[in-house]
């Protein structure tokens, strides 16, 4: 019976940390799947949406986004189609087509990801999607603002911002909100201190949208700002597919959550192969004394 006991012990010891190896790649299968069916369903909504209110959904942003910029010049005060005032504390009810904080989602074609964007930056939000940071210019375009986006790094649960550091000038990411698509192309990468946040201020008359993680991984004293610029959208083409080969290794290639898959399979593999030799030592070790006995009986 002490031996059947710790069989089980032993089997069970190996199947959580078989387990606890595996999680981060169920955990993040689980994430896309649950984020795909998410932007299907955004998707979805606005296809179903009288284009009227989606027009004026945009317009209550675009107006939104007058009233961060200080030189704005407007005489009266911006209201919405309803004729409310549109203030800050308008924030959470603009371009919530759902009802539940998702503005849209970016596309980041040589990252290979696709990922909601909700509104603010709580943590709630960045264990699930990309958080807009409130009090910069909703992303929805148009002269003078500039949208931030800031996402984790090295959940065990999505990609997200993950691999944000294998971005180079030129590359492109895209933002879908409502039924309008923005590309923007990266000019400008930099690591700074968590404090140092004028390059996050609009600039006068341009477009921006900065992406912002945590740098070094694991680490996370300092922040990575990719900034894109926006450049013309061509419908006809939609968003392309990113040829994954130029990018530096076979490692960086793969999506994390491939990583975690095969990680975990390089663990169970460990693992079996030391419970077969343990197994057959045991064997071994008892086929030894039953021979000893036998030759002293």
């Amino acid at each position: 019976m002490n031996d059947k006991l710790r069989k089980l012990i032993r089997v069970v010891i190996i199947l959580i940390g078989i387990g606890i190896l595996v999680y981060p790649s169920i955990s993040e299968f689980l994430q896309q799947q649950n984020a795909s069916r998410a932007v299907s369903s955004y998707d979805d909504t606005v296809s179903k949406t009288e284009q009227a209110r989606l027009d004026a959904m945009l317009r209550d942003a675009r107006e939104y986004n007058k009233l961060l910029v200080s030189s704005t010049g407007i005489k009266n005060h911006p209201v919405d189609v309803n004729g409310n005032p549109i203030t800050l504390k308008s924030y959470d009810s603009l371009l919530n087509i759902n009802g539940d904080g998702m503005i849209g989602y970016i596309s980041i074609p040589k990252l290979n990801t696709t990922d909601r964007i909700f509104h603010g930056t709580k943590e709630d939000v960045l264990q699930v999607g990309i958080g807009h940071l409130k009090n910069t210019s909703l992303p929805v375009g148009g002269k003078s603002t500039h949208a931030v986006l800031s996402g984790h790094r090295g959940l065990p649960s999505a990609d997200l911002f993950t691999d944000l550091d294998q971005l180079k000038n030129g590359d492109e990411f895209y933002i879908k909100v409502l039924n309008k698509t923005f590309r923007y192309t990266i000019d400008q990468i930099l690591t700074v201190l968590p404090n140092e946040t004028e390059e996050l201020n609009i600039k006068n008359d341009k477009d921006y949208v900065t992406l912002v993680t945590c740098t070094p991984y694991g680490v996370n004293s300092h922040r990575l700002l990719v900034r894109g610029k926006r450049a013309p959208y061509d419908d006809s083409k939609g968003i392309p597919v990113y040829d994954n080969r130029n990018l530096q290794s076979f490692w960086s290639r793969l999506p994390v959550q491939y990583r975690h898959m095969l990680i975990g399979a390089c663990a169970i593999i460990v693992f079996v192969i030391i419970w077969i030799i343990v197994r057959f030592i045991i064997k071994k070790v008892k086929q030894s004394k039953q021979s000893e006995i036998s030759d002293e009986s």
